[in-house]
């Protein structure tokens, strides 16, 4: 992946921390690159959590609220019906 830089700013309280957090394998680079694909996957799933909350709420207000079904299936099932 091609990469960019940019300059950005932060609170001087939370870089201290991140900084604190730096080991011998990761950088702080390499901790923002996960902690902003992270933010961006959450985000994205927050999206299609909506658009789902809000398709339900259109496909209730079309067709209503069912029945429980399954005291019908009960009695199909003795030979009720």
């Amino acid at each position: 992946m091609e990469q960019t830089s940019i300059t950005i700013k932060i609170p001087s309280e939370l870089l201290e921390l991140a900084k604190s957090l730096e080991t011998e394998t990761e950088s702080l680079n390499d901790l923002v690159q996960k902690a902003l694909e992270k933010e961006i996957k959450w985000r994205k799933a927050w999206t299609a959590h909506q658009t789902i909350l809000k398709l339900r709420q259109e496909i209730k207000e079309t067709t209503g609220v069912h029945l429980d079904p399954i005291p019908l299936i009960r009695e199909l099932r003795e030979g009720k019906n």
